[in-house]
């Protein structure tokens, strides 16, 4: 579960922001443990947050998840992004579940922050995404 302490989520390891504005999913698609949906102050996007553990390295699971061996494809290739001082990669791919742009921040002990934008993968290029994706990872922070 999630702890909301002064403004922030808390997880593991790792804490973020709801942006300003952004609307709060009461009925998400997909709920895990320290996980928790949005959507953006246009309803445009839907995103979620979401910590997963026992990840073999950003890189490689994005690699590995978005190749066809799983039944997805990957329209840009896997590349790195930076959080603050969290390094990560990113990917957009879709698969028969929608269209993702996934980033995923390397945290401590094998863990993994997963931010993912779920839309069709062509409004997902649009240019309109990425200063929601800024926002969102300006407002991610590693914890001890």
């Amino acid at each position: 579960m999630l702890q909301y302490k002064n403004g922030r989520f808390y997880a593991p390891g790792v804490s973020f922001a709801l942006p300003e504005g952004f609307y709060l999913e009461t009925m998400p698609d997909v709920c895990s443990e320290y996980g928790l949906a949005a959507w953006t102050p246009d309803k445009k996007y839907y995103l979620e947050w979401d910590l997963e553990e026992g990840c073999v390295g950003t890189e490689r699971e994005l690699a590995e998840m978005t190749s066809p061996d799983w039944g997805a494809r990957r329209h840009s290739p896997v590349t790195a992004v930076r959080a603050g001082t969290l390094s990560g990669h990113r990917a957009l791919y879709e698969n028969k579940n929608g269209a993702f742009l996934e980033v995923r921040l390397a945290l401590a002990a094998g863990r993994e922050l997963v931010v993912r934008f779920v839309k069709k993968a062509a409004d997902l290029r649009e240019p309109g995404v990425e200063p929601y994706l800024e926002t969102v990872l300006a407002g991610v922070r590693p914890e001890p």
